[in-house]
């Protein structure tokens, strides 16, 4: 598909459709971007956020369309949890 095309981004879409139907956690798509996000007060809500995680990066496998891990942000909004950690592509965040 040529760059600048109007039938790119809407194959796009298309295609990217069903990035969201294994989630539990919320999700943003904007264009190319991809935003998991959720509120994590226990244990088992940072379970299901990194399950979200591993299902995002088989989905991504299946597809063979990766994500930019080097744009990967983690931004916890409470100080209170700063022990939380979480692993993407085999890196610890």
């Amino acid at each position: 598909m040529p760059q600048g095309s109007v039938l790119g981004p809407i194959l796009f879409l298309i295609f990217i459709n069903d990035l969201d139907s294994t989630l539990t956690s919320s999700i943003l798509k904007f264009a190319d971007d991809t935003k998991l996000f959720g509120r994590v007060n226990t244990d088992r809500d940072r379970e299901v956020l990194q399950r979200d995680l591993y299902h995002l990066l088989e989905w991504s496998k299946k597809w063979q369309m990766p994500f930019n891990t080097q744009i990967f942000l983690y931004h916890a909004l409470n100080s209170l949890r700063a022990d939380l950690s979480f692993m993407w592509n085999s890196g610890q965040y």
